[in-house]
């Protein structure tokens, strides 16, 4: 599990089993686990997401 803060201050939660199903899924993601984790922390840009609760970095 890695943990990290948003430009919110909330703490997102990056889990090995929510990494290995993305992965299991896009397995061209794999190498890029700690720039996924950089996006959350500080993303280039910031959005809401059509899925209620949800938001896109």
């Amino acid at each position: 599990m890695t943990l990290v803060t948003d430009q919110f201050g909330r703490s997102v939660e990056l889990t090995s089993g929510a990494w290995h199903q993305i992965v299991a899924r896009y397995s061209e993601m794999a190498p890029y686990r700690a720039d996924v984790l950089e996006t959350v922390r500080a993303p280039d840009h910031h959005g809401s997401d059509p899925i209620e609760g949800r938001e896109r970095y």
